[in-house]
């Protein structure tokens, strides 16, 4: 579960967007140590004459080649492939949960800026006697309820977290408004600035990939499944949810006039995506 409310009415935009781009650098370095690893058992020529031996001796007690033998024990020692599948399935989740950690700090900080949104948002939240006497200060009771809208929010599926909550409950965006595609942004640039700049083919992303995306963090999570193959799965997610976050910071900013950790660094970022500006 993502943490509730941090009680701040500043959008820390640079930190959580930094997350998600170190989470794929972090896997690549993870993923190049398991290859070393591999190498390195390879070369070691102490294992080499053990395994030899082990062959051999097995191989007398057994109809079974030597050749055989020898694939079958190597295979209980060749971690690195099966490890990978485990590293890129689990930087899935932790990337689905670094979103919705920031989703939650988003809708704490707009609801801090603007706490006349808790009427409306909370009108259907109900504190127990028992949460009353807990938190005591009426601060802290209005801290109890925005996190009750929060968990709402967070505990929903990937299309009504975004859509339904934010986009038309808190009024970020439409959902036709909600996507990014490398084609057009290329045209855009070209058309700006001169057909200066290298944008991969192919990259897209729009609810659906980030449905997807959560629906395999659920599969890894409850069904114990390991449905990520490659990096390249890893850096398409990443990028997405980078530009979700600076799609979602920048469309908040706009409607509830936030104040941004590093309103350059989003003003940028958003030119650079051809995002509405910051204003």
């Amino acid at each position: 579960m993502a943490k509730m409310s941090d009680h701040s009415n500043i959008l820390d935009f640079q930190k959580h967007s930094g997350r998600l781009i170190k989470l794929p650098i972090a896997v690549r370095y993870a993923l190049g140590a398991l290859d070393n690893q591999k190498e390195l058992i390879a070369r070691d020529e102490e294992f080499q004459k053990t395994l030899v031996e082990a062959v051999e001796k097995i191989a007398e007690q057994t109809s079974e080649t030597q050749g055989d033998i020898r694939a079958a024990i190597e295979s209980q020692f060749d971690f690195a492939e099966s490890a990978k599948q485990i590293l890129l399935s689990f930087v899935l989740v932790s990337l689905c949960t670094e979103l919705e950690v920031f989703i939650s700090h988003l809708v704490s900080t707009i609801l801090l800026t603007e706490p006349r949104m808790l009427k409306s948002l909370a009108s259907g939240k109900s504190l127990t006697t028992s949460e009353i006497l807990e938190v005591g200060a009426y601060e802290d009771v209005v801290g109890k309820l925005r996190d009750k809208v929060i968990k709402e929010i967070i505990d929903s599926n990937a299309h009504d977290m975004l859509v339904k909550h934010l986009g038309n409950r808190f009024g970020l965006f439409t959902e036709d408004e909600f996507g990014f595609d490398s084609k057009g942004w290329r045209e855009f640039l070209d058309s700006r600035y001169g057909k200066v700049h290298e944008i991969k083919e192919g990259l897209h992303w729009d609810i659906h990939d980030l449905g997807e995306a959560f629906a395999k963090r659920h599969s890894i999570v409850h069904e114990g499944t390991l449905p990520i193959q490659d990096m390249q799965e890893i850096d398409h997610i990443a990028t997405g949810f980078s530009w979700t976050v600076l799609f979602l910071s920048v469309k908040a900013v706009r409607k509830y006039h936030l104040v941004v950790e590093n309103r350059w660094m989003l003003t940028m970022l958003a030119a650079l995506y051809a995002i509405a500006d910051v204003g």
